[in-house]
């Protein structure tokens, strides 16, 4: 009965150490992947002020450089992510 114990305690250990929504967790995301006029769009959403002869690897840096400095609430964003599923499967 010991050992089952201590190895169940070891196993939620080690889920809790490798988890992937631990506060330290940052989400990758290869903007490169993007076109440039969907790049220039999010320019203009992060306000990037740069002339319009910026390269693709320029925009890339600069959109990535803002992106990873959002700072998010999860709580809030699944609570209403949860608001506008129940909100719109009430309409159908």
């Amino acid at each position: 009965m010991g050992r089952d114990f201590q190895q169940k305690k070891k196993r939620r250990s080690s889920r809790k150490s490798n988890s992937k929504y631990s506060s330290t967790h940052k989400t990758v995301i290869d903007f490169s992947q993007l076109d440039v006029s969907t790049l220039n769009q999010l320019k203009q959403f992060y306000k990037i002020k740069a002339d319009n002869k910026m390269s693709k690897k320029q925009m890339v840096e600069e959109i990535t450089e803002k992106f990873c400095q959002e700072v998010v609430n999860e709580q809030d964003v699944i609570s209403k992510f949860f608001e506008v599923i129940s909100t719109n499967s009430t309409l159908k």
